[in-house]
């Protein structure tokens, strides 16, 4: 079978690395596949290279529905919605005569495309890595959008309770995870048993949490002097809003703002004896930064999927989330990692000044991740879910 996997965003991110995980994964029951990346990011090719991927590029500009969990004001996904419609029929154009048998669409925001797949006589599979977001209206029209949709797949059963899309056959593939094998940690050892080494792999954006953990870092340093912390940041530092104009900064001055603050933040902590931040920013090859934290941080401030909650377990790391329902499923407290209480900034650095304590703790939990990791979102586990959901739909391709 032939499949075209369309990827919105051609960045290094988590969704995209995803679409990598997908492609190999439906390679491994037999099939031709590739990934369509409306201008993709020389990085990610290069990616996708290294695991055998091919990615096309001649695709239309995607139409997206910008509407999920982490997803900005409403009125702005119905206005660029609208905006995209003059894709369609370039879309209709591009499917038509596109040679595949099966599209995939990597996340829900692709969910106007489901009617143009279907009209070309296309199967069509939807992966939706978002999580749910209340909005009467925007949550029919979506409905409305994947009515036709051959499958869905999501993460967690707790995004299929709350999607709750009736009459389209569903499945819970969770997370793949998978780093080639050089990139893996064949010890736990930690160079510097003083000093509690941070990864936090969200950048700048706001609803990652980036200043709560800044500010809970700088809390914990100052309540324990005794405490040494070093936090490393990955993730899209938006320094492109530097040489942006007067007027872009000011339309975007909650961005700016949130970026600035933690700019500021870091420069505080860096200025006291016992923690400092490193900002990396957006890193190709983020292996070797797994393989020298003691544990991730991901303080999350919404319901979210977060790809390094289940990535920290294949470099044997520990984990660290809110107490957000989407993660009971795969992140037990004191087994495989740590929950303290969302939005609460005394629970989060009460909790690394903990932990600071208790290294052998944070190296059990790392080991137990790492068994949850290859349990639950290795290759292996997804496509023993993936060929049974195959047979299921009655998809006889070489599987």
């Amino acid at each position: 079978m032939k499949i075209l996997i369309i990827q919105h965003f051609g960045g290094l991110g988590g969704g995209s690395k995803s679409a990598i995980d997908v492609a190999t994964l439906f390679e491994s029951l037999g099939n031709e596949v590739k990934i369509g990346i409306y201008k993709p990011d020389d990085n990610f090719i290069k990616l996708a290279k290294e695991c055998g991927v091919e990615v096309v590029d001649d695709i239309p500009q995607p139409i997206v529905f910008n509407f999920h969990n982490a997803s900005g004001f409403v009125g702005k996904t119905f206005l660029n919605y609208l905006k995209a419609q003059k894709m369609n029929n370039d879309w209709a154009t591009f499917l038509s005569n596109c040679d595949v048998d099966l599209i995939i669409l990597n996340s829900c925001v692709l969910s106007p495309l489901v009617n143009i797949v279907k009209s070309c006589g296309k199967k069509c599979y939807l992966f939706i890595r978002e999580t749910h977001r209340k909005s009467v209206l925007a949550n029919m029209m979506f409905c409305s959008q994947v009515k036709k949709v051959d499958a869905i797949f999501y993460l967690t059963n707790f995004d299929r309770k709350k999607w709750d899309i009736k009459d389209v056959k569903s499945f819970v593939v969770p997370e793949i995870v998978t780093p080639s094998k050089s990139n893996l940690v064949i010890n736990n050892a930690v160079e510097n048993k003083d000093c509690l080494k941070i990864l936090f792999l969200g950048g700048f954006a706001y609803y990652k949490g980036a200043l709560d953990l800044l500010n809970a870092i700088l809390i914990s340093s100052q309540a324990a002097k005794s405490l040494k912390i070093q936090c490393t940041v990955l993730g899209d530092l938006y320094t492109e809003y530097d040489s942006q104009s007067v007027a872009f900064k000011i339309a975007k001055y909650k961005y700016v703002n949130y970026r600035n603050i933690c700019i500021k933040r870091i420069r505080q902590i860096n200025s006291t004896k016992n923690a400092f931040v490193d900002v990396v920013g957006i890193a190709s090859n983020i292996s070797k930064y797994y393989k020298k934290s003691d544990l991730v941080v991901f303080p999350v401030k919404r319901v979210h999927q977060a790809r390094p909650a289940y990535e920290a377990g294949l470099y044997k790391k520990t984990i660290v989330v809110p107490d957000f329902e989407n993660f009971e499923e795969n992140i037990t407290d004191h087994f495989n990692g740590f929950i303290y209480k969302k939005n609460n900034l005394k629970s989060l650095s009460n909790l690394l000044i903990y932990l600071s304590n208790n290294m052998d703790i944070v190296r059990e939990c790392g080991a137990n991740n790492y068994e949850i990791a290859k349990a639950k979102h290795s290759q292996e586990y997804a496509r023993t879910i993936v060929k049974s959901a195959l047979l299921s739909l009655k998809d006889n391709s070489d599987i």
